[in-house]
């Protein structure tokens, strides 16, 4: 059974990055900006500055730090889409999402398409963001909202008192 798992682990990371790659890629649509007018994806556009890899290099997640010496989540930005691998604290890729996104303001807000963690899939979750240069902090989650649209702080599992610092890949 640990067997088939972790081939069910890797295949979904491959389905997220691959899923990821598609939406970040040319469109065949020569007026696809236009029509993405007065759409969420509208402000995901408009919040392009987040698009490209990130590394995940700090995070504090209810008081406890986690600080590694290379960085334990990779995520993906593009088009109004997000998708990421997480390392766990044995050293195993073994965590993977996908979905899309939008700003507003200093608000990043995600909802899951896709996760290795069944409970989130149509969860939308709202943070807290700062861009400094090539440095992203994120604070949260301020809200977690269920598949019914109601607030299910019980989602974060205890982990509601989240900080994460990310880099920009080059």
């Amino acid at each position: 059974m640990r067997i088939s798992t972790q081939l069910c682990h890797s295949c979904l990371g491959l389905l997220c990055m691959s899923l990821l790659l598609l939406a970040c890629g040319p469109t065949s649509e020569p007026t696809a900006e236009a029509s993405l007018a007065g759409t969420p994806a509208a402000s995901a556009k408009a919040g392009n500055l987040l698009d490209g890899g990130w590394y995940l290099v700090a995070g504090t997640y209810a008081g406890q730090k986690r600080e590694e010496s290379k960085p334990f989540q990779f995520k993906l930005f593009g088009n109004g889409q997000f998708a990421f691998l997480m390392k766990s604290e044995g050293g195993a890729w073994d965590y993977s999402s996908t979905g899309h996104y939008e700003l507003d303001g200093n608000i990043y807000r995600e909802t899951f398409e896709f996760s290795t963690n069944s409970a989130f899939v149509g969860v939308t979750t709202e943070w807290e963001f700062e861009l400094k240069g090539d440095s992203l902090f994120i604070a949260g989650p301020t809200k977690i909202i269920n598949t019914d649209g109601q607030e299910a702080p019980e989602l974060a599992g205890g982990y509601n008192t989240m900080q994460e610092v990310r880099v920009r890949a080059r």
